[in-house]
């Protein structure tokens, strides 16, 4: 007995040594950051943790706004965020032995430096996607900053700027440049509304006549147009859809003897198509009413490039360009890492069907369970009575490694690598309109505030040098384009044919 009772008394002494020596001795700090009006995260956000004044550790928040700091001696600490275009955030937490503070912050927006509305001086309409820019004053014009309108004319300028005079410009196409000076003063912000001039280009434009072939595999298309200053080009241009025109495709027509002017569209589907005249001159361009032409027939449906494709993931992605009549009945996709041309008839084992419901005419599927870096092939496929019609195959492959780099302080994402090592304005941005990179159909040139960031990013993009092509222009005796050095950040200008430069694409995020 009095060996069993020494036996429990060496076991007490040993777990309370023992528990006593791991108890936890530090705390952690847990919270998220978010923006105050809207309650969004605030990615890649600076957190710093400060002790007696003292900076003490720094990290940012991850994609869901949250952050954290572990193993914290207990004691008090303050927490502080910076973020460009908010107020300066602080918060007291005071960090325990074995736990986990709670430290959710919220960011108030800065009041705008500069805002304002940009409207037609003709017609008092809000002028949407115009681009407005920062620079400041001096021989060399430095760009500060650039955003665009939104669909109601306004802008903002939030950047925290030196106090001193800066000089805004506005570019819209078929607009006259407007520049103006601008008097920048600590705590007073800026009221700037604009008017811009139309150009006027002396021409009108109308489209006469669409003729399809027998084989419905082109069509004649046909416009008229009037100039007081003589035309540099005429053409047309045509998508399936008419929210794409401005994107669309272009062709250059062949000028007849009497005002018109004409070309044929080639390799046409059944669908329907939006085809819309223009004219362009020195001075501007001008478009014409837009034509519809409907091929009928059997259903079309197409395979789109497969977008956020990750190490497992993907989303599938297609597109009815003709329902059929009568109409189909089912439609979804077939993929498979084994046959290039998968089919609904396939074994259940090497490929996967997927059918979507809806009538959309652009549709999607995500997809899951994917093996990393093999590849795989998908076709899009509609039930059109007896019959399976399938679009062409498409192939993708799961990796986690991305063709782009996030540049997170424009909202930009930009791909790793030129498009062109050389091409004139209008080639180049057709290069850009045209790449599917990631799966993405909205690639373009980059604005001059985008370029500029690129510039200033350039050592972490990397692949970067040599002259660079943007989007935009101002408008003097031609349309004159901007590109940039990329070893001195210095901008340039030239007519869209005089020159040939780099091609690197960028497409918005995040909006």
């Amino acid at each position: 007995m009095r060996n069993i009772l020494s036996a429990i008394l060496i076991a007490f002494c040993l777990y309370s040594c023992t528990s006593d020596s791991d108890s936890p001795k530090t705390g952690d700090i847990y919270g998220v950051v978010t923006v105050k009006s809207t309650a969004e995260p605030m990615k890649a956000t600076g957190v710093e943790l400060y002790t007696d004044d003292k900076l003490l550790l720094k990290t940012v928040t991850y994609d869901d706004g949250h952050y954290e700091f572990n193993e914290l001696i207990p004691g008090e600490y303050t927490l502080k965020v910076v973020a460009e275009g908010y107020d300066d955030a602080t918060y007291e937490v005071e960090v325990e032995k074995g736990r986990t503070a709670r430290a959710d912050m919220q960011l108030s927006k800065k009041a705008p430096v500069i805002s304002g509305k940009v409207t037609s001086k003709n017609s008092a309409a809000p002028i949407k996607n115009a681009g407005v820019a920062l620079y400041s004053s001096g021989w060399s014009d430095k760009l500060e900053v650039q955003t665009v309108t939104s669909d109601s004319g306004y802008y903002e300028i939030d950047k925290q700027l030196l106090p001193g005079d800066y000089k805004l410009s506005v570019v819209a196409e078929g607009y006259v440049e407007f520049t103006q000076t601008v008097k920048i003063e600590t705590g007073k912000p800026v009221k700037a509304d604009i008017q811009l001039e139309k150009v006027e280009t002396g021409m009108t434009v109308s489209m006469s006549e669409v003729t399809l072939s027998s084989d419905k595999e082109s069509a004649l298309v046909k416009g008229k147009y009037t100039s007081s200053y003589g035309l540099n080009e005429a053409g047309f241009i045509y998508a399936q859809s008419v929210d794409l025109l401005s994107n669309g495709n272009r062709i250059t027509g062949t000028f007849g003897g009497n005002k018109d002017f004409s070309a044929t569209i080639r390799n046409l589907k059944k669908g329907i198509y939006y085809i819309q005249a223009y004219v362009k001159n020195r001075y501007g361009t001008e478009l014409s009413e837009v034509a519809q032409l409907e091929i009928t027939g059997d259903p079309v449906v197409t395979t789109l490039v497969a977008t956020n494709v990750s190490a497992t993931t993907a989303t599938l992605n297609g597109k009815i360009e003709y329902p059929g009549d009568p109409v189909y009945t089912e439609k979804g996709f077939v993929y498979s890492s084994s046959f290039p041309n998968p089919t609904v008839d396939d074994s259940e084992s090497a490929t996967t069907k997927v059918a979507v419901s809806g009538t959309s005419k652009e549709f999607s599927a995500n997809i899951a369970d994917l093996t990393e870096n093999a590849t795989y092939n998908v076709r899009t496929y509609i039930v059109w009575g007896n019959e399976v019609i399938y679009g062409e195959s498409l192939n993708f492959k799961p990796t986690s490694e991305k063709d782009y780099y996030i540049l997170e302080s424009a909202s930009l994402m930009v791909q790793k690598v030129d498009l062109s090592s050389g091409a004139d304005w209008q080639t180049a941005s057709n290069l850009c309109k045209s790449s599917t990179l990631g799966g993405y159909t909205d690639w373009r040139l980059p604005t001059r505030g985008e370029l500029q960031e690129i510039y200033d990013n350039q050592n972490i993009i990397g692949q970067l040098s040599g002259w660079y092509w943007s989007k935009d222009y101002h408008v003097g005796s031609y349309y004159y384009y901007y590109y940039l050095n990329m070893s001195t950040g210095e901008f340039y200008s030239c007519t869209a044919n005089s020159n040939s430069f780099k091609v690197r694409a960028v497409r918005s995020i995040g909006n």
